[in-house]
Order: structure tokens, then C-alpha cells, then sequence
């Protein structure tokens, strides 16, 4: 399944462009009201010119404050369409904000004094090059798509004049990034003529989802049975596919549903994911990055006490590789201090752990008692197959069990497993309730923050309940 909403890199390039805007325009500011005079004489110069160090010192002032106004207007908020990134008026409104700010802080503190000709300048000028550097990154990005083939696979589930009007807006310049798979019909007599293939009805949904790739489905209508509509979720669930549906209630509306709109169309769709949202899966990776290098530094004299440890207690390798599901149920080698017997599981196959288990080492024991065993995992976040903080990444054996007998099991695979979670660290690992830790799972991935990860990190130092 494809990462629905922005990429990590495009989210690092929107924040990245927003900067280098900000910081140009703030550049020529200055310039055009200090230096431009032979350009532009109708700019007064000043009695005495400033410094501009002693502009350019609160410069990382400006880019927080016109950063934080763009967050809260959602500049930065997930859409269907790249295009909903440059919206100019928000833009506007945002950039006048954080102008209207800096001037407050002039005014409030004297060590912060900016001349006002530079803050009305500054107001055009950034939202100018915000909207310029946006512009210019939705080309870089289309670009990059259309070499790469990557699209979002979609099907329209539904007839008549209201799917053909989302296969036509899907199919447009301004979903580009968007492929229509093609239309699941509710009415099998319907001969209605489609741009895209009719794949089907809905009673064949399940084979229709096994046969094609898809990354997100519409149902353009409401008007069906509780039983189909809950068939077509049940579906969409198990397969990790974002799932919209045009509504013709509004009040259908909950806390854990968000409408959005393509040319004029509501739709309603399960909440996007707070990890859905680029600059969140930045902030992320980037704790990850940080933690994962200086934990592989910092504890690589541990590291060397361990494997010579490990292989005084027993014969077999010191690292223990085994295949793990990450996000969006892709397989990753995932490792671990080798705390069992090389032949563990030869008679009876992949199985939980248990308390006091026969299978451990001596040494294998105390390592899982005190979560040592995970600390080579430390590599896997390096690389980028896990996260610090997440649900623990599965065996693709109990996932095949597991995802037709446990509700909502599969959400866990929307983001990267961890190191440690909150099911971990409140005592739901081993062999304990998988339903009462799917429900820790998503709880996490519903909630989270990075508030939340720094917690869940802290508590993993004192949460060894079950730890075997």
C-alpha cells in the first residue's frame, strides 16, 4: 500500500521551501529599505542605516513565528490534491499575522526594532516567495512522480452521475498524482460508458481488492445496505486502504471522521492519522535519527559486554535475525540479541514467548527481563524500518492469523513499528491479550504526539511487566 497524503521527502521540502522564503524575503527587505535607494528613491533613507547583524539576530525569531501561523492555519494539513498547498488567501491572511506579531514584538521589547517601512515590505515579500517556492515544489514533485510511475491507485465504488463526476475530477491536471484503478458498480445492468475499465460489482469486492492495487476507494453513495457498506470497510480494513465516502447527511459527522472535497463533492473519510501528517512524520524520523545514533555510540561499550556475553553462554551466531512486518505490512529483517537456543523453535515452529521459558539462555533471560535484547533494533530505526515508539513489529506468520480474527488489527500496520509502545509499557507484551494490546496500538496511532513518544520513552526504563 502507498503512504496515503504527503511523502516524508515532500514534507521535508514544503518546511524546507517555507524557510528559504522567509529568510530570502527578509533578506530583501532589508535590502530594498537600506541598500535599494538608488533603485527605488522613493524609499526615504533613514538618518542612520543599521547593521544587518543586527537584523539578521532575530532572524530565527521570524521563521518560528510566520513557521507556527502557518501550522495553525493548516498550510501545512495533508490534502487529496497537491495544488491545496498554495492557497493564497490563507497564505495572505498567515503572512500578515506573523508580520502584525513581529511588529507587536518591536514595540514591546526595544532590543527587537524594526523599521516599519522593512515590516510592510516584509509582508509581500515572504508570502510572495512562499507561494513561489510552493508552486515551483508541486512541479518538482509532479515531475518526480511521473518518472518514478508512482500514482495512487484508486477505485469509485458506485453509478451514475455523481462516480462518473469523480472519475472526471480524479482523472484532472489537479489530482495528477492520483490513478483511477477503475468503478465497482452497484448495478450490474448499468451500461453507463466510463474513461476507466469497470472492474467489477460490489458483491466481487473482496477478489476485486485482492486482484488490483489499491491505495484508496470512494463509495459515491450512501444508499445501500448496512451489510454492503460494512463488507466494502471490512475490505478496506484488512487491506490498509484509506477509505472515503460521499455523504448525504451531515450530521454523520464525528470526532473520528473528517470531510474533505473534490470539485464541489463532500465526502466523508475515517480521520487522518495525526502520522499522516508530513512535518509530524518529520519531527519523527528526526527523534528517531538523533536518539538512534547517539544510542549506537553511547552504548557500544554495552554492545561488547553483551556479545562477549552471548558467546561464552552458548554455541550460534550473536545476533538474531528474523522477519518482522513494518509499515504497511512490508517485510524487514529485524534484529536482536540472541537470547535462545539456536535450535528454539525446530519442533514447534514460530510461537510466543512465555514466562520462564525452557528455549532462553541463561544470559537470553536476563537480557529479555531487562529489554536488552531489543537494543540492536536500535540499527533498524537508523535505517528507517522502525521507529523508537510504535506498535512491535509482527511475524508475518501470526499476521496472516491474526488480521481475519482480531478487529482492527491491521491499523497497527499504518506506521513504523518501535523499539518500545504504549501496549509495552503498560504491561501488554509476551504472551498477554493480543485484543487488549491491538487496542493500546491503535490508541497510540489515533493520539499521537511527540509529547507522547518522549513519555513512552521515559516509562520503557521502568516497565519490565511481562518482560520475558
Amino acid at each position: 500500500m502507498a503512504r496515503r497524503g504527503y511523502s516524508l521527502l515532500f514534507a521535508s521540502g514544503l518546511f524546507i521551501s517555507d524557510l528559504l522564503a522567509i529568510i530570502l524575503g527578509f533578506s530583501l527587505a532589508f535590502w530594498l529599505r537600506f541598500h535599494a535607494h538608488s533603485f527605488f528613491p522613493f524609499f526615504p533613507l533613514p538618518l542612520e542605516i543599521p547593521h544587518w547583524g543586527n537584523y539578521v539576530k532575530t532572524l530565527p525569531l521570524v521563521c518560528f513565528v510566520f513557521v507556527l501561523y502557518f501550522r495553525s492555519g493548516g498550510l501545512y494539513r495533508e490534502s487529496l490534491s497537491f495544488s491545496k498547498i498554495v492557497r493564497v488567501g490563507s497564505l495572505l491572511k498567515q503572512s500578515l499575522y506573523g508580520v502584525l506579531v513581529l511588529l507587536a514584538l518591536s514595540t514591546m521589547y526595544r532590543n527587537v526594532s524594526y523599521s516599519r517601512l522593512f515590516l510592510i515590505l516584509l509582508f509581500p515579500l515572504i508570502a510572495f516567495l512562499v507561494i513561489l517556492g510552493r508552486t515551483i515544489l508541486i512541479r518538482v514533485e509532479n515531475r518526480i512522480r511521473k518518472i518514478q510511475g508512482k500514482k495512487t491507485s484508486l477505485v469509485v465504488v458506485g453509478d451514475g452521475l455523481l462516480a462518473q463526476q469523480l472519475v472526471r475530477s480524479f482523472t484532472s491536471s489537479d489530482f495528477s498524482n492520483y490513478q483511477v484503478a477503475g468503478v465497482v458498480s452497484l448495478d450490474p445492468s448499468d451500461t453507463e460508458p466510463l474513461p476507466v475499465p469497470k472492474l467489477g460489482t460490489l458483491a466481487e469486492i473482496d477478489s476485486i481488492l485482492d486482484r488490483i492495487p489499491v491505495d484508496e476507494l470512494i463509495f459515491s453513495t450512501v444508499n445501500v445496505g448496512k451489510d454492503a457498506l460494512t463488507q466494502v470497510i471490512t475490505a478496506c480494513d484488512r487491506r490498509m486502504i484509506q477509505f472515503y465516502i460521499v455523504p448525504d447527511v451531515f450530521d454523520m459527522l464525528t470526532s473520528k471522521v473528517e470531510l474533505t472535497s473534490v470539485s464541489g463533492i463532500n465526502m466523508l473519510g475515517v480521520q487522518k492519522l495525526p502520522l499522516d501528517n508530513g512535518l509530524n512524520r518529520l519531527q519523527k524520523r528526526a527523534l528517531d535519527l538523533l536518539c538512534s545514533m547517539f544510542g549506537l555510540f553511547f552504548l557500544s561499550p554495552l554492545f561488547l559486554i553483551l556479545i562477549l556475553r552471548i558467546k561464552m553462554s552458548s554455541k550460534g551466531p550473536i545476533f538474531f535475525k528474523q522477519a518482522r512486518c513494518r509499515e504497511d505490512g512490508k517485510e524487514f529483517p529485524m534484529f536482536k540479541f540472541r537470547t535462545m537456543r539456536e535450535d528454539a523453535e525446530t519442533h514447534s515452529g514460530p510461537v510466543f514467548a512465555k514466562e520462564q521459558d525452557a528455549r532462553c539462555t541463561p544470559i537470553g533471560a536476563w537480557m529479555r527481563s531487562k529489554n536488552l535484547d531489543e537494543l540492536p533494533q536500535l540499527w533498524n530505526v537508523f535505517h528507517g524500518d522502525m521507529s523508537l515508539v510504535g506498535p512491535r513489529p509482527e511475524r508475518p506468520h501470526f499476521i496472516t492469523q491474526f488480521k481475519f480474527d482480531i478487529p482492527r488489527y491491521m491499523s497497527r500496520h499504518r506506521i513504523k513499528p518501535g523499539i518500545t509502545g504504549w501496549a509495552q509499557v503498560n504491561g501488554w507484551r509476551g504472551n498477554t491479550s493480543l485484543e487488549e494490546r491491538i487496542k493500546y496500538d491503535v490508541y497510540y496511532i489515533e493520539n499521537w504526539s511527540l509529547w507522547l513518544d518522549l513519555k513512552i520513552l521515559f516509562l520503557t526504563f521502568f516497565s519490565y511487566k511481562n518482560a520475558y
